[in-house]
């Protein structure tokens, strides 16, 4: 008799502690917490900043222009579209400033583009910069270096040019008051007519007529023996929202306060342990692209 009540005392107290190991044992989550997503929607353009503005068609227009302020109207203006930057992303393109700097035998031009000013701080960004040197009375050498925050690191194109090949040239080193545009965000040529950004592929055909030819060589480093001062050289705008390849670290805070637009939030991914109210679904972060910015005689009063 003994022997059975200490039996079923047995049983009893192993049934107890199996239904408490149960009971205190973390069940299996089926449910997996918040996890904010970014997604790329189909056809979105999420080509960055550098890959609206090909650098070498610079090379036609030092051979066609006559003159710096003509430089500035056709490069944006005319046909076909020489450069799609769009650097505040209003689906606008931008107008490129082009300035004249240096003296004696090494010149230079500077493209920049003048956004909306934040307060009362302007925000000029620059783009790129063509240094010139003349070697010889027939012709010297001349090299495009693009902006670091646009086109990343040492992006150099180089080549040679002779005095009566390209028209510019023979004007950069003649006795003439050097070319600096007057204009500005919101106050362009009267006959501007501002235009809309286009699919990157499509500029990058429009082009391709204009660089297919090119002469310049890509390189890592400078190769000119001297450079003069560029009036706006490492200038960098913080409101640029399109992706860059290096920004600064003002761009990058900007942009993480204002994300390219091109990438759309992809909200939540999974299942949330707890109800989503209206609020939540309101709380999803917009999604950021991480970065690795005369109008010419077709131009009218207006545009970005």
């Amino acid at each position: 008799m003994s022997s059975s009540i200490g039996q079923i005392f047995v049983y009893l107290f192993g049934a107890i502690f199996v239904v408490s190991m149960i009971s205190n044992c973390p069940s299996k989550q089926r449910t997996r917490n918040n996890v904010e997503t970014r997604t790329v929607m189909p056809g979105q353009d999420l080509a960055e900043a550098a890959d609206q503005f090909d650098l070498r068609v610079l090379e036609s227009l030092l051979k066609e222009t006559t003159n710096a302020e003509k430089f500035e109207e056709r490069l944006n203006g005319g046909d076909p579209k020489l450069h799609n930057l769009d650097l505040d992303e209003n689906d606008k393109v931008d107008f490129i400033n082009v300035n004249e700097y240096g003296s004696g035998n090494t010149r230079g031009l500077a493209l920049s583009v003048e956004l909306a000013p934040d307060g009362a701080e302007s925000q000029v960004q620059e783009i790129a910069r063509i240094d010139i040197e003349k070697e010889s009375d027939s012709g010297g050498r001349y090299e495009v270096r693009g902006n670091q925050s646009l086109y990343g690191n040492n992006h150099y194109h180089r080549s040679s040019f002779g005095l009566t090949d390209a028209l510019l040239m023979g004007y950069i080193f003649s006795n003439h008051r050097s070319y600096g545009s007057r204009w500005g965000h919101g106050n362009y040529p009267g006959s501007y007519r501002s235009q809309n950004r286009q699919p990157t592929k499509q500029y990058k055909s429009q082009v391709n007529s204009r660089t297919s030819g090119s002469t310049l060589t890509q390189a890592s480093k400078s190769s000119m023996t001297t450079t003069a001062k560029s009036p706006m050289d490492g200038r960098n705008a913080k409101t640029v929202r399109a992706p860059l390849k290096n920004p600064t670290t003002a761009q990058k805070s900007f942009q993480t306060r204002n994300p390219s637009k091109r990438v759309r939030s992809g909200g939540f991914g999974g299942s949330s342990a707890r109800p989503r109210t209206a609020s939540t679904r309101k709380s999803t972060s917009p999604s950021i692209r991480r970065s690795a910015p005369s109008r010419s005689r077709s131009f009218s009063f207006g545009g970005k």
